[in-house]
């Protein structure tokens, strides 16, 4: 879904009331403005409401806080309201922005876009410029942490498969393993938790993830392994090593929390804003992590593709 283009937005934030007043946080110093936060009804007690948000409206059905908010953009920690048939185009309707830090599970191509991901990192868009003299990425080793106020576990799940799909294209096979992911219903990324391995191959390359989702602080780390050199980037700068072991490029990264610089960029006219890209196919890939952790076989993101109609 295209993104306005709001200098100081409004905006409305959904998800689990003990991660909200941190959203917030974010969303303040990215110059928003919170007027409205929701959350599902509380099963038993309730979480008293942080002091900076006491003021602040408080819904427990999306749809009323969609309606009533009167907000500019909605920030979806909790993205399942969005599995909800309409709920897109209600946003719509009020002229509100849907964004996502986990992905909503359709594959629609209006899908609301999920930040912050590393490929949209103002560091990566010079990372880029370096790759370029020095071959094609052969191999590419993904480490991350998933801190669940940044949409844990499926959310960079989502951010690494995004990285792999812009770098390498659909994988043949992906094959991995979980150590805490529930069995019940369809498999689906939003399963996932504690620790996730995996390896996906194709003609030409071959690539890793290691996701830790016990870390409360986020962490990404990408090791592109390219012909004559190798390119280490993480949020905070890249540096390409040539195979001698001698540095030949380095750059440094905004300096600032990720999700506060994403959400200037989605929104900041000034700023350029980040690249479309295919959710279906991103999606696809998550989903064949799912099922291959289900299955304990190899699994092909192709087939899934199709399945959903890509």
């Amino acid at each position: 879904m295209p993104t306005q283009t709001i200098s100081k937005p409004k905006a409305l934030l959904w998800g689990p009331r003990d991660h909200l007043p941190r959203l917030a946080r974010a969303c303040t110093d990215a110059g928003w403005t919170v007027v409205a936060v929701g959350a599902p009804p509380a099963r038993g007690a309730s979480p008293e409401p942080d002091d900076a948000l006491a003021e602040t409206p408080h819904f427990d059905d999306a749809r009323q806080a969609i309606t009533d908010a009167e907000a500019d953009v909605a920030l979806f920690l909790d993205p399942s309201p969005l599995d909800e048939p309409g709920i897109v185009k209600l946003c719509a309707h009020h002229e509100l922005t849907p964004l996502c830090l986990a992905p909503a599970d359709t594959s629609n191509t209006n899908a609301p876009r999920v930040l912050p991901l590393l490929a949209d990192a103002v560091v990566h868009a010079s990372a880029l410029e370096a790759l370029e003299p020095v071959g094609p990425v052969q191999g590419l080793a993904l480490r991350m942490s998933a801190p669940a106020h940044l949409g844990g576990l499926p959310a960079r799940l989502y951010d690494a498969m995004h990285l792999v799909l812009k770098h390498l294209g659909i994988p043949e096979q992906i094959h991995a393993s979980c150590t805490n992911a529930t069995r019940e219903g369809d498999p689906s990324p939003r399963q996932l938790a504690g620790t996730l391995h995996a390896h996906l191959r194709a003609p030409g390359y071959a690539a890793t993830l290691a996701i830790d989702a016990r870390v409360n602080i986020l962490a990404r780390d990408a090791l592109f392994m390219c012909e004559t050199a190798t390119l280490r980037l993480t949020d905070g700068g890249f540096v390409v090593v040539a195979h001698d072991g001698a540095p030949t490029d380095k750059g440094e990264g905004a300096g600032v929390d990720p999700l506060v610089e994403q959400l200037k960029r989605v929104t900041d006219p000034r700023l350029p804003a980040p690249a479309p890209y295919e959710h279906a196919e991103v999606l696809a890939l998550c989903d064949a992590i799912a099922l291959s952790v289900r299955t304990g076989q190899p699994e092909s993101p192709h087939e899934l593709l199709q399945i959903r109609g890509g």
